[in-house]
């Protein structure tokens, strides 16, 4: 690489960890970006880019000249539907271990409007959350919301007695209803699975009505806001 060089978009993304899609997950081509006006890398294997960009938008992670995750999250959006934009925000924005905050986020989307995927950005950034851990999360709270469900509380606290009892993937606080997603680690794993057990338990003790999801229900979630809605309907929700 050129000194002035740095790794940018879909390779920056996968460099900070951020979720992708499948087929942006084998990191080919890497994407190579050079400051506007330079002649874009040209190498085999490689996606090159000129961009305007300013010193305070690139770092250094490991060694490798990058862009910022926020810089990174405004030019994933050309690359990227709005669920998966909005899940890899939501990555960006962690409350667990965050990249960058939301309002360096917004600001850097201001600066840098761009044309392409400019619509996508647009409507992604007001849907970011922080509490989103996993990208299924991030599907199914979007998609809940699309079909007119009422909004979904990321990863709810649930205490009894000053003691924590769960966090709920997805909830509907007033009407007590949750959505847990199971990824396979929750079926061959032993110990989470009796985890898992204990804990829906007490959560349908302290009137909870629990629903577990599975990649399935990412294929086709139909099914499951069919499932969610009824649920709902059953304790009090008019639409």
């Amino acid at each position: 690489m050129r000194p002035d060089a740095y790794f940018c978009g879909p390779t920056a993304a996968l460099l900070w960890g951020l979720p992708l899609p499948r087929r942006l997950e084998l990191g080919e081509p890497l994407h190579v970006g050079l400051p506007h006006g330079q002649r874009a890398t040209r190498l085999a294997g490689t996606a090159g880019h000129h961009f305007v960009i300013t010193a305070s938008e690139l770092t250094m992670l490991d060694g490798m000249p990058i862009t910022t995750p926020a810089r990174t999250w405004c030019d994933l959006a050309p690359y990227l539907s709005l669920e998966d934009l909005v899940a890899a925000g939501d990555r960006v924005i962690w409350r667990r271990a965050p990249l960058a905050s939301l309002a360096d986020v917004r600001e850097m989307a201001r600066v840098h409007p761009g044309r392409r995927g400019a619509l996508t950005r647009a409507t992604a950034l007001p849907k970011l959350n922080d509490r989103s851990d996993a990208r299924s999360e991030t599907q199914l709270r979007l998609r809940f919301a699309d079909a007119g469900l009422p909004p979904m509380v990321a990863n709810h606290e649930v205490w009894k007695d000053g003691r924590l009892i769960a966090e709920i993937d997805l909830a509907s606080i007033r009407y007590r209803v949750g959505i847990d997603h199971e990824g396979d680690h929750h079926r061959t794993d032993q110990a989470q699975w009796r985890r898992d057990l204990r804990r829906f338990v007490e959560l349908e003790d302290d009137s909870w009505s629990m629903i577990r999801s599975t990649a399935d229900d990412l294929r086709d979630t139909s099914r499951l806001i069919e499932t969610v809605e009824a649920r709902l309907r059953r304790r009090g929700w008019t639409g």
